[in-house]
């Protein structure tokens, strides 16, 4: 379905859509609601399936066989050539391409070595275990990609983005203002390869850039008026309608760029309870969604359930004005800097070893453990960034055995597409290694740190997730007290990470909705290990900024000031 909605105008014409603002001209399919209001049949359809059952000029009540009549014409579409999206640069995409496959060729001629912008690091929790006697391990596999400081190959990909924004009334004043300045900032990130819409949203949604448009020099500019003149704050908050009109652009893309995101910003919540699981069912699996909470009004609930549904999206809360530009270029980086997209991170052990339990917020096969064999499944993976992925292992006992034995028991490899060449990439696999021995030394009993560390921050994740899920206010904050009594008894109590996480736990909120919405920030952050912006409160997320994201950061506060 092509939706075609666009901006409200203060003026309009009687020979004009009040959606669209083209022409109704004759021949064209047209409906006349009750009031005597005129519209485009396809711009009403649209408008009346995304919720939104009144008329856009009057705001009377659509008949409901009108509203039944068209909520059932689902697969009725004619062309409006209001929303007609730019086509992309073939001959760009296919010379990045060209370039990945010099790479990977000159990297496989220099190296016995296999080229990969991913490196791989194993650990178990020791480095001995007895012979004759099975037990239960902790494992991890650490990724690092690429350092953009580090390489000279790294190159950018053009993207597709679509900006969903609230223009509501509640977003009136610096709001507004604010926001509108960071709409205008990431057109000027873009390149004229990348394209860009804009949909706002109040009680229905707006189609500002009429689809995806190339980031040249004059829709540049055509954004920035768009922008400035158009987008003004509205009446109530209908999210769902803003939301489907966005994947929608997405769904009936007639070329797509190797990268998709959209970003999903409001300050409020929707007036009345919908449902989002369909919609975001219809999100294509190459589109990441990242939402934004703005204020303290915020669903933040919500936005992390479809920041999750999003591919595995990111969820920001802004909790200050100043803080709307920071937060979008913060997740701007990331789109701008992907060096690996659907990732599999294959896991096999031998004779006897079993991978028992999980501990990720990433999908995973097989779901029935134990298994020998495991593949997790990330979406992306951008420059700087680091991905540890931490589970159990069964080690069985050994029937024949040496004094002393440094057993290789598996190892692992990652299958990713380079989305510089499209190319589907494999890594040589890096192996685990244990002793096995019939009288192990005290030092190699000892926990290892990083593994330590790594538990107590996937284990932070997981109370955070019951936390914020726990209603009574007292109960909630006894769960991160809990927590943090169990960091301090850790091995790793003392890292400068640990005492990071133990001081944000240990925060006290002026407000009950400032704690769901930080905490939630901090949530989501530490579980995907990918940097958002961040408040104060939340100094253990730091850790996972690029340096990508932090001169994104600069180059917007430089140009602000």
């Amino acid at each position: 379905m092509s939706y075609s909605y666009s901006s409200k105008s203060k003026t309009k014409s009687m020979d004009q859509c009040s959606i669209c603002l083209s022409a109704l001209a004759p021949g064209t399919p047209l409906l006349i609601l009750s009031c005597n209001h005129k519209y485009h049949f396809q711009c009403l359809m649209s408008s009346v399936q995304a919720q939104n059952n009144q008329c856009p000029l009057c705001r009377a009540t659509i008949d409901q066989s009108m509203v039944q009549l068209l909520s059932a014409n689902r697969n009725v579409q004619y062309h409006t050539p209001h929303s007609r999206e730019d086509t992309i640069d073939e001959t760009v995409n296919r010379s990045l391409s060209s370039q990945g496959s010099s790479r990977e060729g000159a990297g496989a001629s220099a190296s016995a070595v296999h080229h990969s912008t991913i490196a791989i690091a194993t650990k178990l929790e020791y480095k001995e275990q007895v012979s004759k006697r099975e037990s239960n391990i902790y494992g991890l596999v650490t990724l690092q990609a690429t350092s953009s400081r580090q390489s000279s190959t790294l190159s950018r990909v053009p993207i597709d983005l679509v900006c969903v924004v609230d223009q509501s009334a509640s977003m009136s004043g610096v709001k507004m203002i604010l926001l509108k300045e960071t709409l205008i900032y990431i057109t000027e990130q873009l390149t004229e390869y990348d394209r860009l819409a804009i949909i706002s949203f109040d009680n229905c949604a707006y189609d500002r850039s009429h689809g995806l448009k190339r980031m040249n020099s004059q829709n540049k500019h055509r954004f920035h008026v768009a922008i400035n003149d158009d987008i003004e704050d509205g009446f109530s908050t209908n999210i769902k309608c803003g939301l489907e009109m966005g994947i929608n652009l997405f769904r009936h893309r007639q070329a797509k760029n190797p990268i998709s995101a959209l970003f999903l910003l409001t300050d409020g919540q929707d007036d009345e309870v919908q449902d989002y699981s369909q919609v975001m069912r219809r999100l294509p699996n190459d589109v990441v969604c990242h939402t934004f909470g703005y204020g303290s009004d915020h669903a933040a609930p919500l936005l992390v359930q479809l920041a999750e549904w999003g591919n595995s999206g990111t969820f920001t809360y802004i909790d200050k004005h100043e803080a709307v530009g920071p937060a979008f270029a913060t997740a701007l980086a990331g789109l701008l800097t992907c060096i690996a997209q659907n990732i599999r991170v294959n896991i096999q052990f031998n004779d006897g070893y079993r991978v028992t339990h999980v501990h990720s917020i990433y999908k995973y096969v097989p779901k029935d453990l134990p298994s020998p064999k495991i593949t997790f499944k990330l979406n992306d993976l951008n420059a700087d960034e680091k991905r540890n992925l931490i589970f159990q292992l069964h080690v069985p006992k050994l029937r024949h055995s040496s004094s002393s034995q440094n057993h290789t028991i598996g190892h692992v490899s990652i299958v990713y597409t380079d989305p510089n060449s499209n190319h589907t990439l494999t890594t040589p696999p890096v192996p685990f290694h244990l002793i096995r021995t019939s009288r192990p030394s005290s030092y190699h009993l000892q926990i290892d740190r990083t593994i330590d560390l790594q538990r107590n921050r996937i284990e932070t994740v997981l109370v955070l997730r019951q936390a914020m899920e726990e209603q009574d206010y007292n109960q909630s904050m006894a769960l991160l007290k809990a927590q943090v009594e169990r960091i301090k008894a850790s091995v790793s109590a003392q890292d400068p990470f640990c005492q990071q996480l133990i001081r944000d736990l240990e925060y006290r909120y002026t407000t009950e909705g400032d704690y769901r919405s930080t905490y939630h920030n901090i949530y989501m952050q530490h579980a995907t290990e990918r940097s958002t912006y961040s408040s104060a409160s939340s100094s253990s997320a730091q850790i996972y900024s690029t340096i990508n994201q932090l001169q994104q950061i600069n180059n917007y506060e430089r140009r602000s000031d």
